[in-house]
């Protein structure tokens, strides 16, 4: 007999709720899930399937981790072999980041996590403060890939060229020329022009940390 595998009945609703669907049916037609083999995850009834709890997780922009009720963070040891978790990228760092903390010799990986399915990733970073909230939140964890041009309506990772500081910010075009801005208004002095920074990454996704 293997493991038992359930969905955290708690943190679904509360990810429900955060992203604003209207109805548990709702998150199931996301996912490709029939409405009542949902709710026999949700009841525990049914241990659910390796592909449904991917889909689900990346329908609700989480972990599968986090789903079942583990902690949002794994150590590679664990799962280490088991198909559906053992695609993980290292958290490297933190952002925003000075350029001290930016350019110091790495002593490896804060930690590893599992890359949600359909997300793309070269490695993880930590975020610090509010700049793209509510998007993206304090304490979240960003998957990024290597870039170095940017697209307009994306985030990304940026180096400012004067100051070294690693930032966060979403690619606009404002008066018909290219921008960084943050999404939290309070934030809004942060506009960077494409001459200021350079792009090292493109954020692929994001895990929300519970609350």
């Amino acid at each position: 007999m293997g493991e038992k595998v359930t969905i955290n009945a708690h943190r679904f609703r509360k990810r429900l709720v955060e992203l604003g669907f209207r109805s548990q049916a709702e998150v199931a037609r996301s996912a490709g899930i029939h409405p009542v083999t949902l709710t026999r995850y949700l009841t525990q009834e049914k241990d659910i399937r390796p592909s449904h709890l991917r889909r689900l997780a990346t329908v609700l922009q989480c972990s599968p981790e986090w789903l079942i009720g583990e902690p949002e963070l794994v150590p590679v040891q664990i799962r280490e072999g088991t198909a559906p978790y053992t695609v993980k990228v290292p958290i490297s760092g933190v952002v925003p980041a000075s350029r001290r903390e930016a350019s110091l010799p790495s002593h490896g990986p804060l930690d590893y996590i599992t890359v949600p399915d359909g997300i793309v990733a070269d490695e993880a970073l930590e975020v610090r403060n509010g700049c793209m909230s509510p998007t993206i939140r304090e304490g979240d964890i960003v998957f990024i890939r290597k870039a170095d041009v940017a697209t307009p309506g994306k985030i990304y990772i940026l180096e400012v060229l004067d100051t070294g500081e690693r930032t966060m910010k979403r690619c606009k075009l404002l008066k018909g020329r290219m921008a960084f801005v943050a999404d939290n208004p309070e934030y809004s002095d942060a506009v960077y022009c494409v001459s200021e920074v350079r792009v090292l990454a493109e954020v692929t996704g994001w895990l929300h940390r519970e609350r």
